[in-house]
Parts: C-alpha cells; sequence; structure tokens
C-alpha cells in the first residue's frame, strides 16, 4: 500500500529530477565534491521516506538520488545547483532489510525505518523499478551478514485498534455533505531478529 501512495504521490515530482544526467563524469565529479566522498559504485533516482519505528505507518516519499559508496548509501536532493544529502545509510547502522513485493524495500536502523524506490531512467518511457541497482544496494547493505527478509517474514505494520477520524465530504445534488470516516491506525514495526 505505501509503494502504491509513493508512486502515485512522486510521480510527477521525479519528472524535475529526470533532467539531470547523474551518470555522466562530470555529474559524478560534482556528486563527489558536494557530498565529500571519494568513490561511487552508482547512482539512481529514487524515491525514499522515513518512519519511526512504533509510530504510524505514514510517510511522505521525497523525490531525489541515492548514491551507492563501497559502504554507505546516501540519499540525496538536487537543490539549487548542488547535491544535498538527506540521508546516509552505512551499513553498520542495518538491522535488517524487509522485502515484501520486490519492488520497494525499508532498511531497518535502531530507531527508524527507511522506505526506498530506486528507479530505471529509460528515456520517455515510464519509471519503473531497477532491480539491478536494487539488488547492488541490498548486497552492500547486508554486508556483515544481516537478515534479508521476504515474505510473511518481511511484515512490518499491525493494527494498533484504534481509530483516526476525519471529516469528508459527499458531494449531493443539494452540496457538499460532510461525513465523519474512521480507519484503522497502523504502526511500523521492526522485524528484526
Amino acid at each position: 500500500m505505501l509503494r502504491r501512495i509513493a508512486i502515485v504521490s512522486t510521480a510527477l515530482l521525479l519528472t524535475a529530477c529526470t533532467n539531470i544526467e547523474h551518470k555522466s563524469p562530470e555529474v559524478r565529479e560534482q556528486i563527489k565534491r558536494d557530498l565529500k566522498i571519494d568513490q561511487i559504485v552508482d547512482t539512481a533516482l529514487t524515491s525514499f521516506c522515513w518512519l519511526a519505528i512504533d509510530g504510524v505507518a505514514r510517510c511522505k516519499y521525497t523525490p531525489g538520488y541515492s548514491v551507492l559508496t563501497p559502504d554507505s548509501l546516501y540519499l540525496t536532493d538536487y537543490e539549487k545547483g548542488a547535491f544535498v544529502q538527506k540521508d546516509v545509510i552505512k551499513t553498520e547502522d542495518v538491522k535488517c532489510i524487509s522485502d515484501a513485493d520486490g519492488q520497494n524495500f525499508y532498511v531497518f536502523k535502531d530507531k527508524l525505518a527507511v522506505s526506498l524506490i530506486p528507479y530505471t531512467e529509460v528515456h520517455r518511457a515510464p519509471l519503473e523499478n531497477n532491480p539491478e541497482y536494487r539488488a547492488k544496494v541490498i548486497k552492500m547493505l547486508l554486508s556483515n551478514g544481516q537478515p534479508y527478509l521476504t515474505g510473511k517474514d518481511a511484515t512490518i505494520t499491525r493494527g494498533t485498534g484504534r481509530k483516526e477520524y476525519g471529516v469528508h465530504n459527499v458531494y449531493a445534488p443539494s452540496g457538499p455533505v460532510p461525513i465523519v470516516v474512521g480507519s484503522e491506525v497502523i504502526q511500523i514495526f521492526s522485524p528484526c531478529p
């Protein structure tokens, strides 16, 4: 569900990012300077968001770039002509990775989960999952032997038994009619052993 929301909410925002050729040698040198790193393994257009463990399962995806180095994954944005670091995920900070659908995956740290969706960039084609880049990132982040959880073990949400209520309008011929709608509060938990 979070994946669908991410794709819908960021598809338009990502079109602005696709104008930057981040794989060219010149831009890679700029990335190194801007982020103060020595080596780049690969880069990809990526949506990412942060979720507090034991918090509500809701986050707003940020469209940007991920930069893979030999021991870290940098999550960046391109602002005012420079690549700006939004987060860095180091191998030693990763507790496990949850991958329920083969599309987006969740990197669990001590108190946060980071949802990542790397995209392919084919000229004039819709954005799609980038399995090659994704595999490189997962392999590097789990290089200390942390677990890679799939299927039932990759479950990261649970109900809380609480509801949130909001007012929504239903439109009738006489005009909008406000109704109160309740939805279950879903919580993120760490599946890491």
